[in-house]
């Protein structure tokens, strides 16, 4: 297995979880793989989202090199 796999995976499981979240909150979503456009509805349906940590982006660009 590779880096991009295990994170590729953890994409896939980060958005799945965000989704279930949005189901269980009776929110309606369209099938995207936007991350950030899923934790936006989530907030708006009025969820508490954290911040993201200063670190992701640097660690995304190193990954996806």
């Amino acid at each position: 297995m590779y880096l991009e796999d295990f994170c590729f995976d953890a994409q896939q499981v980060a958005e799945d979880a965000i989704k279930a979240l949005l189901i269980a909150c009776g929110v309606e979503f369209p099938y995207v793989h936007d991350m950030s456009l899923l934790l936006t509805l989530l907030e708006d349906a009025g969820e508490s989202v954290p911040e993201p940590s200063p670190f992701l982006p640097e660690i995304r660009v190193r990954t996806q090199a």
